[in-house]
């Protein structure tokens, strides 16, 4: 599953989907989620781990 995470933000960093910063004083900041889930052939083998944050 790392390497999945791993490659799922280094994704989004690429296309330059977000920028970090610094939230101002006394913001609510939410949380995020990341969903993982296996990718199956078919003959129900284990073909990729798959990441979404």
């Amino acid at each position: 599953w790392e390497r999945a995470i791993r490659q799922e933000i280094q994704a989004l960093k690429s296309n330059a989907t977000f920028v970090l910063v610094d939230p101002p004083p006394g913001a609510h900041v939410l949380d995020n989620t990341v969903q993982l889930r296996i990718q199956t052939g078919p003959t129900g083998a284990i073909v990729q781990y798959k990441a979404r944050v």
